[in-house]
């Protein structure tokens, strides 16, 4: 196992072309050196560090000048606040064991994306936490992560918002979503009410997980939305629903079955997929003259003949 103190270690420069994979457990002949892979893949000056396996040690007083890429994931699970965190960071991914606080984490100007990975475990409170304004991508993958997100000050240059921990499933009522916002997705747990949740005017994708089923009739999409997708869970009706001018893709996940005789589709739609269960009748549906996909599930078993399918529909998917 990787045991080595790196606190004076110093920095040696590895080009990606050298290496094909760099497991810091494996590392034999470690004296003093902390491995800093350039990356040429991407570019010629960014730099990546990664830290996986086994190792567990502190980073106080490890020099990562001109590293853009931080990851730490297998057993790694120690507290960041002395370590200084380089000006050049653009990317920093938590993954496996790493569940410490990060409200004393000075987190640098130039960071730009901010992901807590699937394979980890953090369940960490944000509302303390400094998060860099000029931050676009800010993550939740894992499985655990279930905090209450109405304290945290997002970002305002914010552009994606992922709450897809499996777990996360917490009010978003009182939430200040960024005005920039561009992509909200939420994870599998989430089942909560957005009838009162401020979205963005500028938001155009906004996806759900697996459990959530609720109503959608008082809820204010933006104009600007271009992308709705519901999860498998989702059953309610549509009839209410006042869909925004610009959506291009409504996607609806296995157990939806409402009908839609009723229901007011943007012209601007292209594509329409049902699910698995989906068989309502589609004879007075009024589908958009430009809809170019359009996908029925297995269950679907509808007399088609007096349907009225757009003219420049390209693919029937049943």
């Amino acid at each position: 196992m990787f045991s080595h103190d790196v606190s004076q270690a110093q920095i040696m420069f590895v080009p990606m072309n050298s290496v094909h994979e760099i497991d810091w457990c494996n590392i034999s002949d470690f004296n003093d050196s902390v491995l800093v892979l350039n990356a040429e893949l991407y570019s010629s000056s960014r730099m990546v560090v990664m830290f996986r396996g086994p190792f567990n040690r502190p980073l106080d007083g490890v020099r990562l000048q001109g590293v853009s890429e931080l990851t730490f994931e297998g057993s790694f699970n120690q507290s960041l606040e002395r370590v200084a965190l380089p000006s050049t960071l653009q990317y920093l991914t938590l993954a496996g064991a790493f569940n410490q606080s990060l409200e004393k984490v000075a987190l640098p100007s130039s960071l730009q994306q901010l992901i807590f990975d699937e394979e980890g475990c953090y369940d960490q409170s944000l509302e303390g936490v400094t998060l860099p304004n000029g931050l676009r991508t800010l993550s939740f993958f894992g499985s655990d992560f279930n905090q209450n997100m109405e304290k945290v000050a997002l970002p305002q240059n914010l552009l994606e918002l992922d709450l897809c921990s499996a777990a996360y499933d917490q009010s978003m009522e009182t939430v200040a979503l960024p005005n920039r916002l561009r992509n909200l997705n939420f994870g599998r747990d989430f089942n909560q009410s957005m009838e009162k949740v401020a979205l963005p005017s500028g938001l155009r994708q906004l996806s759900f997980g697996v459990l959530f089923n609720q109503s959608m009739e008082m809820v204010a999409l933006p104009s600007s939305l271009e992308s709705l997708d519901f999860g498998r869970c989702f059953n309610q009706p549509m009839e209410k629903v006042a869909l925004p001018s610009r959506l291009f893709r409504l996607t609806f996940g296995r157990l939806f079955n409402q009908n839609l005789q009723k229901v007011t589709l943007p012209t601007s739609l292209i594509t329409l997929t049902f699910g698995a269960k989906f068989n309502q009748i589609l004879e007075q549906v009024a589908l958009p003259s430009g809809l170019r996909k359009l996908q029925l599930g297995k269950d679907f078993n509808q007399d088609m003949s007096n349907v009225t399918l757009p003219s420049g529909l390209r693919l029937l998917i049943a």
